[in-house]
């Protein structure tokens, strides 16, 4: 008997852990607003607060969630002066279905409260802030249990698309896209990154990394969508940035050729030609080729 594999598709997949932190907050909180390129989010456990998001306060009272998107200025304030208890939970996500968490507030049902207290049970197990060089991120514990960053990402993939779902039922908002929408918008995101990144060495590896599907999907999608390899239109992403810089510069094929990150200037000759029909020398004489006067004007 045969059987066939399905490929998973990963609504949201967590890349990286930044932090987890339960503060029990005492007395006055002095003001510390801060923003960074990764998302986060405050649960309160206890209490109530206020989150100053670029300004403007937001009441969190015992139970509510608040998400902030990357770059977004954040402060947290005490409402009163009761203790609080409250969780900081900072992580690493391109997943396109985030975009339905920008300034994303909401109480947590009984059901998504039972899967933040694993998430929190979890983080407590697991993890310890630790700061360095101004640095502030979440380590492991000596006695973390075995497999414990992993349950950690699991619950937390589990809350998010959890309360995806809730989203989706309250407000009929379509998050889950069909399959030809999710290869579609993967292509897009993997065309950003690679002209993004032209002066780099970006192999399929890394992509695969990036974006957490296997090589052979990445590659099969990429080639429906583009009609090329990825190599072949990152190659052609080069080569044009090459002519340009051919056109524009006085920099040698050598320079440019180490520049775009080519292994050797035999190989970016290749890639050139191929693209292009001549060599780059050749490119670059008739870009300087002076032109010659019509005597028939005359």
């Amino acid at each position: 008997m045969a059987y066939l594999g399905s490929y998973f598709e990963n609504i949201i997949c967590v890349k990286k852990i930044i932090l987890f932190n339960y503060e029990k907050l005492v007395g006055d909180i002095p003001f510390n607003e801060e923003s960074h390129d990764f998302w986060e989010f405050a649960y309160v456990v206890k209490g109530d607060v206020y989150e100053v998001v670029n300004g403007t306060k937001i009441h969190l009272c015992e139970n509510d969630i608040l998400f902030y998107q990357p770059n977004k200025p954040h402060s947290t304030q005490k409402a009163n002066s009761s203790d609080v208890e409250i969780v900081f939970v900072s992580f690493v996500t391109t997943s396109k279905a985030m975009e339905l968490f920008y300034n994303y507030k909401t109480s947590l049902t009984p059901s998504l409260k039972t899967i933040m207290d694993s998430l929190i049970e979890e983080g407590l197990r697991t993890f310890k802030v630790s700061s360095e060089n101004n640095l502030t991120c979440a380590s492991l514990k000596s006695d973390a249990p075995i497999g414990g960053t992993q349950m950690y990402k699991a619950w937390l993939e589990i809350l998010l698309v959890s309360i995806l779902r809730e989203q989706c039922a309250q407000k009929e908002v379509k998050v889950f896209a069909n399959k030809k929408e999710l290869a579609d918008s993967l292509c897009k995101d993997i065309c950003t990154y690679l002209t993004d990144n032209i002066y780099e060495n970006i192999t399929l590896d890394k992509l695969c990394s990036k974006f957490s599907y296997s090589r052979s999907l990445i590659c099969k999608k990429f080639k429906e969508y583009s009609g090329q390899s990825i190599i072949e239109y990152y190659h052609g992403l080069k080569i044009d940035e090459a002519c340009k810089l051919l056109r524009e510069t006085e920099h040698s094929i050598m320079y440019i050729s180490a520049t775009l990150n080519f292994s050797n200037p035999y190989y970016f000759s290749k890639v050139f030609r191929k693209k292009t029909g001549i060599a780059p020398r050749e490119y670059k004489k008739n870009i300087n080729k002076p032109l010659q006067a019509n005597r028939d004007i005359y």
